[in-house]
């Protein structure tokens, strides 16, 4: 019998598949439900479709970026990722943290926050 996934790893794999393997197509497909719910204000009427349609125009306009989960957590049904996304190397990027919520292992809503990493940060420690 094999073990079922917990929320974190079904998180996981959809992001390694859509971001860093370039299918968000497929990664919809195997662990989103078909009623998804995307909460992101960059995503005009939050459905699944609009979520896979708007990762593959990014990925058209950015062909060489780097997805990096810099860190992880769950709590019950919902993944938290704190992310450094660059679009292309040498660029600074942007900080993102994503939150998922899984149910019947299937990612059922995303919410995220996005912040541009500054040039030049008044804070010393890094954002990562």
């Amino acid at each position: 019998m094999e073990r079922a996934r917990s929320p974190k790893e079904i998180v996981l794999e959809f992001y390694r598949l859509a971001l860093e393997k370039f299918d968000p197509k497929a990664a919809f497909e195997a662990y989103a439900t078909s009623d998804f719910v995307e909460h992101s204000a960059d995503i005009p009427k939050g459905t699944r479709q609009a979520a896979v349609d708007f990762l593959a125009g990014l990925i058209q306009r950015f062909p060489s970026p780097k997805w990096q989960v810099v860190r992880s957590a769950a709590e019950g049904d919902l993944v938290f990722l704190h992310v450094h996304v660059t679009p292309a190397p040498g660029e600074r990027g942007v900080a993102i943290v994503e939150i998922f919520r899984v149910e019947n292992s299937k990612i059922v809503e995303h919410w995220d926050v996005i912040q541009p990493v500054p040039e030049k940060p008044v804070n010393a420690p890094s954002m990562f």
